[in-house]
């Protein structure tokens, strides 16, 4: 099994909030389902914990700058979000 500094998942703990405007999205450690607005009823969201592959990541020694570069990148993704 390959460790978190061998693989591509530095700075994609959490799912690409510009892609696919509904539905799910995958992260390394976070997935999320972004439900549709039908007619007057709110949207339905769930976030979940892939608990193995967080286990995984907290144990990586680049875990702290991995975390942080994913908060920047989610907040960007937010930011642009915004602005639409």
């Amino acid at each position: 099994m390959k460790t978190n500094t061998e693989s591509n998942c530095y700075g994609h703990l959490f799912p690409d909030l510009l892609k696919n405007r509904g539905g799910s999205r995958e992260g390394h450690a976070f997935r999320c389902v972004v439900g549709e607005t039908c007619g007057f009823g709110s949207p339905t969201h769930n976030v979940e914990l892939k608990e193995d592959a967080w286990e995984a990541c907290t144990q990586c020694p680049r875990f702290d700058t991995c975390y942080k570069l994913s908060l920047g990148k989610l907040e960007l993704q937010k930011a642009l979000l915004g602005s639409n």
